[in-house]
């Protein structure tokens, strides 16, 4: 028998996959608030730190417009939650939802990877640009700052042999 997960029944928020409440009563054919009580009685029961890590508690709008509580939460968050449920139907959802997770992971990884090292190739690239840049603009620097002193040591130069090429003039004549 081949389980459908719901839409998008895992996702990407922020860095991390995650899953909801509603798509976890959806899959396991439960209310919404029975998944909510059992999230709150595990949550009961276990470490803040974990909970911050595994469980968030957000709102989503139901289909008469209202603002309800759901939460999100991680792939350990969801397999502590389903622990409990152990019909065999139930089995091969939790089955179906962590190939959901990997598969899902196994992507952003590869995401990640080629988009790393595009960004690490285009952060050289722009660090080269910027170093051929900065000399740039130090020898221009250098130029405007050397280019007067040049032009007048070369006009007194100038000055200073105009009389002798007076004086080479004055012999050919």
């Amino acid at each position: 028998m081949q389980i459908q997960l719901p839409e998008n029944s895992v996702f990407v928020h922020g860095e991390e996959l995650k899953t909801n409440s509603l798509k976890v009563a959806g899959a396991f054919g439960k209310k919404h608030f029975h998944v909510m009580r059992d999230i709150k009685n595990i949550t009961a029961q276990i470490p803040d730190s974990f909970i911050q890590s595994n469980f968030g508690l957000v709102e989503y709008i139901d289909g008469k417009g209202q603002l309800r509580p759901m939460y999100e939460m991680t792939k350990d968050g969801f397999m502590l939650l389903v622990m409990g449920y152990n019909t065999e139907q139930a089995m091969q959802i939790k089955v179906a939802y962590i190939k959901e997770f990997n598969c899902m992971q196994s992507m952003l990884n590869n995401l990640n990877t080629s988009v790393m090292t595009k960004l690490l190739a285009a952060l050289e690239a722009e660090k080269q640009s910027f170093a051929i840049a900065s000399l740039a603009a130090k020898l221009l620097r250098k130029r405007q700052t050397e280019k007067p002193i040049n032009q007048t040591k070369i006009t007194s130069y100038i000055q200073q042999l105009q009389p002798l090429l007076n004086n080479f003039e004055a012999l050919g004549d």
